[in-house]
């Protein structure tokens, strides 16, 4: 069972179930990221950043999305503190496995979702290890790059033939709105 980070999957799990710095740069928050392991694949999209609340419990995310949610086509990756509504700050940090026992509530932990429509397929991954760095941050954006490896948590559809990934991209979100499940 998902110790770290768990709530945040859960949240990314259950609406893709559910639907089967400084101030320079972008007036949006943008992302790519790069996949590979067992697939190859680039992803650019919307990056925000904030508090999510879920089962009670706040977080605080990055939350970097393509598509929609309820959409056709639909990747996320979140990063954040597990159980804990204290930003990351500026500086290199550890990135947990998202699957240990031993992770604690300052860790950070991270995920990857996808869901295709062609299908119905849906993956999701639980990072094991790699690192977070935030090179600028200020209340309203916050600029850095991340690579982590992610291994196989569960799968409907095609997506169970992959089993492990790496990730690696670079963000400059903003402050928004980060999808809750829960109360």
């Amino acid at each position: 069972m998902l110790k770290a980070f768990n709530v945040v999957g859960t949240m990314l799990t259950c609406l893709l179930l559910a639907s089967c710095g400084d101030s320079t740069g972008p007036e949006e928050g943008v992302f790519s990221v790069t996949i590979g392991g067992d697939t190859t694949l680039t992803v650019e999209g919307e990056a925000i950043f904030g508090l999510s609340t879920t089962q009670g419990v706040e977080h605080w995310v990055i939350f970097l999305s393509r598509g929609t949610f309820g959409g056709l086509d639909f990747d996320a990756v979140a990063i954040g503190r597990h159980g804990s509504a204290t930003p990351i700050g500026v500086g290199t940090h550890p990135i947990a496995d998202a699957d240990s026992d031993a992770t604690q509530s300052e860790d950070i932990d991270a995920v990857y979702a996808l869901q295709r429509s062609a299908d119905g397929s849906i993956g999701y991954y639980g990072s094991e290890s790699g690192t977070l760095t935030i090179s600028n941050a200020d209340d309203d954006r916050i600029r850095g790059e991340f690579n982590f490896t992610a291994e196989f948590e569960f799968a409907v559809g095609a997506f169970g033939e992959i089993r492990n990934l790496t990730l690696e991209g670079s963000f400059t979100a903003v402050r928004g709105d980060v999808p809750s499940i829960g109360s």
